[in-house]
């Protein structure tokens, strides 16, 4: 026979040492409430655990106890009406995965827990049957991803040619129009024969924030083709560059602003691929170094090139490039047209006067405009103590004279105070 319940405001539970403890109900909640000396005062629904919370869904794996087991059962269960501001997150706990993850959703938010180890399905066994890209990233089930942030994870592919993330857009799509974020993730590309870290097209913003990159062999390349914004903060082991942006291709829905870099410190440095660095921006969007080190670069089309306080190696302009470097140190500098400027703080060389009166000083690649000034120092007392004086000065170069012929060597310095 059933009992009747047995009503009381509150019980105490006998303490067996200093301190209170109690069962009863909140006053402002209606639950139950449980005190406790040493924990304080805790709601049954704050005990209750993370899977109880709305939008917040938990993977593990088997035996932890998580709702999910699989990342990719918990992003099919991300609703239509996920958004930037009603976001789900997905709270992944430590172990490796084996799964290929296809996003669609927007809203989403991956965070690993202990740096989970996210890898394609057949990692194994690279290249068998079926081997595919880790993540990849594009409209599906009627919506589009706008926003996303992955943030510490372990994250690799190695299978030949293959992605670890690939993000997949089409022309004016509002793919990624809120940001993908790649947040303090490592990214390997294992493939043994080369594949990518990262390949993208036509896609909005992509940021990625602090990580290491790595590639087997030294055959990785992060792969862009008209990304409107493309932000690199202080990512460590970048592999080689291959970028587009190209207006005559097909454009997401944002502005082409570009390609950035800044305190990225060895971009393409150890590399095994013949151009380490390759830039062709044609009708839209410039691209920054800021405080890196960037490996051998040619860059072609008709937009700019910005270096501040980075390390270069050898510099190839090509087309109308402009390039502007400011604080900045280079190898060589090779030009394919001669719409094609290097502006930068200094330059300097040898004119070489063999019984002449004039030697004319081109610069291996002009200068935007004659707006620069030039020291000059003699190796010999001239022939009749005569100062040298410059003539014809443009973006080019400049003429060094004097009234009489010489047999000595003039040392220029061209310097810019605009750069």
């Amino acid at each position: 026979m059933a009992q009747p319940p047995f009503l009381i405001d509150q019980l105490q539970i006998e303490p067996g040492s200093a301190g209170t403890r109690l069962i009863s109900r909140d006053t402002g909640t209606g639950g139950l409430k449980l005190t406790d000396p040493v924990a304080g005062a805790l709601l049954l629904s704050q005990l209750a655990g993370l899977q109880t919370i709305p939008n917040v869904f938990v993977v593990g794996k088997s035996g932890a106890g998580a709702q999910y087991t699989t990342i990719q059962d918990a992003l099919d269960d991300v609703p239509a009406s996920a958004s930037a501001t009603n976001p789900y997150i997905i709270l992944v706990l430590p172990g490796r995965y084996d799964q290929n993850l296809s996003i669609y959703r927007d809203g989403v938010r991956i965070v690993g827990l202990g740096q989970p180890e996210i890898r394609s399905t057949l990692e194994a066994t690279p290249n068998a049957p079926g081997a595919t890209h880790t993540i990849s990233i594009a409209t599906g089930s009627g919506t589009t991803p706008r926003t996303l942030i992955i943030e510490d994870c372990i994250i690799s592919n190695a299978h030949t040619n293959k992605a670890v993330l690939r993000i997949t857009g089409s022309a004016g799509s509002v793919l990624g129009d809120g940001g993908f974020i790649l947040r303090n993730c490592s990214v390997r590309a294992n493939a043994a024969a080369g594949n990518y870290s990262l390949w993208a097209n036509t896609c909005n913003h992509i940021r990625l924030e602090g990580g290491s990159w790595q590639e087997a062999a030294n055959l990785g390349l992060l792969l862009l083709r008209e990304v409107a914004l493309f932000q690199a903060l202080g990512v460590t082991g970048l592999g080689s560059l291959d970028l587009r942006c190209d207006t005559a291709e097909d454009l997401p829905s944002g502005s082409l602003l570009g390609y950035f870099f800044s305190g990225c410190p060895d971009i393409a440095r150890d590399t095994s691929l013949p151009n380490p660095v390759v830039l062709a921006c044609s009708g839209g969007g410039k691209v920054q170094f800021l405080s890196c080190r960037v490996n051998d670069l040619a860059i072609s089309g008709n937009r700019s090139l910005e270096g501040q306080g980075t390390v270069f190696g050898d510099v190839t302009l090509q087309d109308t490039t402009t390039a502007t470097l400011s604080g900045c140190t280079r190898g060589s500098v090779a030009l394919s047209a001669a719409t094609t400027f290097l502006d930068e703080p200094r330059r300097m060389g040898d004119a070489v006067f063999g019984v002449d009166t004039s030697v004319a000083v081109t610069f291996e690649v002009p200068y935007t405009d004659d707006s620069y000034q030039v020291a000059l120092e003699v190796s010999d007392r001239p022939a009749n103590d005569e100062t040298p004086w410059i003539t014809a000065k443009t973006g080019a170069g400049f003429t060094i004279n004097f009234q009489t012929a010489q047999t000595l060597t003039v040392t220029w310095l061209a310097t810019r105070t605009d750069v």
